[in-house]
């Protein structure tokens, strides 16, 4: 295949991303969080893990799809980006007050309210929604290599940090939860801090005047974008909370699923990058179907083929994760690996027609498919997690992923006329069927 300039230097770019993602995010989950959860104990660690998915569900209402909008605006047209940024940010001050508010509120009315821990996990999720934007300004602006760095450079710091605290003689034990989050917050400023950096540089500056740049019309303008985060955002992390909540086990069973919920999380990493890649990459470029379909022919497989993988190999390896992980503590993580890795290829084509539809305009058609299917799996939750627990919250994440999957892939098909060919499709059924069989003969 013969890429087109831009094309090369977007794989260019992203090949960037993705290397340090690599190295840093396994080190991140792997290493971090999961000696965290080790330390600190399923219980204490499931509240926490509870609590930042409710802070994460509705961050949504600091943002109002403001980032997405102003990702996408910038891409088509780079001369609006000092004067959308400044508003963008000034936005997010009046916003952020709001969901402090409703996430207050929410913990309040539910008895999940825990200070300070809750109030440490609403102040990052705020740092984040200013880092998202900035980071957008960035990649929209197609420097891409600067938001490469900004994106890992929070982690980076937390690695190093809590690195020092679990593996140096006599300090395992001085961490905490609440310690844990204030190195995150910490890590998101510097994080913050270098993207400025980065936009002080290119000479770009604003003006940050909360109450004059509040844009009803920005938000009119946003608001499909803010309405479909929150309806993905509920789709992957709004049964966290509700497990911690409902479930026979509250909080121990809470921490069981996120043990298992993490290596989920840690592979989805990339693919939430790459749709942060080519998101303005593909609203600059449509409606030039060639280049875009190029891209994503390119993209997808890099994505599905991995996950494909680890979907198979699951029920092979997921003891040997357990005990490698976690010590064998919980024999029900095992069984959750199993389900939830099913999850993984449909993660990769929300993630990838998911942008291709929020990039070219087709925002509405994705916004009714988040909706309906994060109906539908709240309401599956709301029956299924009292009576079946932790298992049958990952059955219905898998089903309900599935079935989302397929019909954004219909959709996004059908509006852009951008499908994954034949050859490909038969592709990923004969790596599954080869894959089973070694992984099979390997463990009999």
């Amino acid at each position: 295949m013969k890429l087109l300039p831009d094309s090369r230097k977007f794989i260019g770019s992203l090949g960037l991303l993705l290397l340090l993602n690599l190295v840093i995010k396994p080190v991140w989950v792997l290493g971090i969080d999961r000696q965290v959860q080790n330390i600190t104990g399923y219980e204490v660690y499931g509240q926490y893990f509870g609590l930042f998915s409710l802070a994460l569900v509705f961050q949504f209402l600091m943002d109002l799809g403001i980032t997405a909008f102003v990702n996408r605006s910038i891409a088509v047209d780079p001369s609006k980006g000092p004067a959308l940024l400044s508003q963008a940010i000034s936005m997010k001050f009046v916003l952020s007050l709001l969901y402090i508010l409703v996430v207050l509120t929410i913990a309040w009315f539910t008895n999940a309210y825990t200070a300070p821990l809750l109030w440490l996990l609403i102040l990052l999720q705020v740092l984040s929604g200013f880092q998202m934007v900035l980071r957008a300004y960035l990649s929209s602006s197609q420097l891409f290599v600067q938001d490469a760095w900004v994106s890992v450079t929070d982690k980076l710091f937390v690695i190093i940090v809590i690195g020092a605290i679990l593996w140096l003689p006599g300090t395992g034990a001085a961490i905490s939860i609440n310690r844990f989050v204030l190195i995150q917050i910490s890590g998101l400023v510097l994080s913050m801090a270098l993207a400025i950096f980065f936009l002080f540089q290119r000479q770009v500056r604003w003006n940050i005047r909360p109450w004059k740049y509040f844009s009803w019309g920005i938000l009119r303008e946003s608001l499909p974008f803010a309405v479909n985060i929150f309806f993905m955002t509920v789709l992957m992390r709004a049964d966290g909370f509700l497990i911690e909540r409902m479930a026979p086990g509250g909080a121990y069973d809470a921490g069981t699923y996120a043990a298992a919920f993490r290596l989920n999380d840690a592979v989805n990493m990339v693919g939430y990058i790459m749709a942060g890649f080519l998101l303005p990459y593909i609203a600059r470029q449509w409606p030039q179907e060639k280049q875009v379909k190029d891209v994503i022919d390119i993209c997808r497989p890099l994505l599905m083929i991995p996950s494909v993988l680890l979907a198979v190999a699951a029920p092979f390896i997921s003891g040997w994760i357990n005990t490698v992980l976690y010590h064998g503590r919980e024999a029900g993580t095992s069984a959750l690996i199993k389900i939830l890795f099913l999850c993984l290829p449909a993660y990769v084509i929300i993630q990838i027609h998911g942008t291709l539809l929020t990039a070219t305009g087709y925002i509405r058609d994705f916004l009714k498919l988040s909706f309906l299917f994060a109906l539908i799996l709240v309401i599956a939750d709301l029956f299924i997690i009292p009576r079946y627990g932790i298992n049958g919250a990952a059955w219905v994440s898998v089903w309900i992923q599935t079935g989302y999957a397929a019909t954004v892939l219909v959709v996004s098909g059908l509006r852009t006329r951008i499908w994954p060919g034949r050859k490909e499709v038969f592709m990923y059924f004969g790596i599954a069927v080869a894959a089973f069989l070694v992984f099979k003969y390997l463990f009999l």
